[in-house]
């Protein structure tokens, strides 16, 4: 006895569809595979300082650093440590590590300025009259060994003296990297040193400090060897333009 099987098999076009599917699956699960992850940074560090940036995943990459006057690129096996020398971080700002295979992605951290290097001192008049109320000004500008601006609060030492002679003496607090004052001139004519200073760091300014207006005026005078009147000195003090 003979039986009739009719086997149904699937049409061109639902074959075409299959394959479309099967091949855009494919591609979906390489792109999840390099997709790659977010490297991992310190969110801060000291200016000068060396450290590492952790690079999850497996592979080849591109790891570039940007950052303020600093950019550089290297290739890269992911999963290892990418170490950051000293000097590819010795201007302060925002940085980015950035990781690339076929997609990129980064992360940002800061570099902090380092601690006071050096003093950058600016005074007001260099020459003053004597006895003058807030006649002098200085300013004080706060820089690490790699020329930025410490922006950290610091306490700066100011004092002025003459002769060996403290005139005075004043601590003030930077704000955003610079500290600032005005004092008076001396009683006294001659040069005067202001200094400004932090820890070890120690600026000198001089100030040549001059005679003020006259106060007082002062007239001698004697009778002249003819004259038929001679007389003792004669001395008269005057007011003129006293404060």
């Amino acid at each position: 006895m003979w039986s009739l099987i009719n086997t149904v098999l699937p049409s061109s076009s639902v074959l075409r569809t299959l394959f479309l599917l099967f091949g855009l699956a494919v591609c979906l699960t390489k792109a999840s595979l390099a997709q790659v992850e977010v490297p991992r940074a310190p969110a801060t560090v000291v200016a000068g300082s060396s450290f590492s940036v952790f690079t999850p995943g497996s592979g080849k990459a591109t790891f570039y650093l940007v950052g303020p006057g600093h950019s550089s690129k290297q290739q890269i096996a992911l999963g290892q440590d990418v170490h950051i020398k000293s000097d590819e971080t010795a201007s302060a700002g925002r940085y980015l590590a950035v990781v690339c295979t076929e997609t990129c992605q980064s992360a940002s951290f800061y570099v902090t300025p380092a601690d006071p290097a050096a003093l950058t001192f600016l005074v007001h008049p260099s020459r003053v009259p004597v006895q003058e109320e807030n006649a002098i000004s200085g300013a004080v500008f706060l820089f690490d060994r790699f020329h930025n601006l410490v922006l950290s609060p610091a306490t700066i030492n100011f004092t002025l003296t003459t002769d060996g002679r403290d005139l005075f003496s004043r601590s003030m607090p930077s704000n955003n990297g610079v500290a600032w004052l005005r004092v008076g001139s001396g009683r006294a004519a001659g040069t005067a040193q202001l200094m400004a200073s932090i820890g070890d760091l120690k600026v000198r300014r001089v100030v040549r400090q001059v005679a003020s207006s006259p106060c007082t005026r002062e007239i001698r005078c004697r009778m002249a060897p003819s004259s038929p009147l001679p007389g003792p000195m004669v001395t008269e003090k005057a007011p003129w333009m006293c404060p």
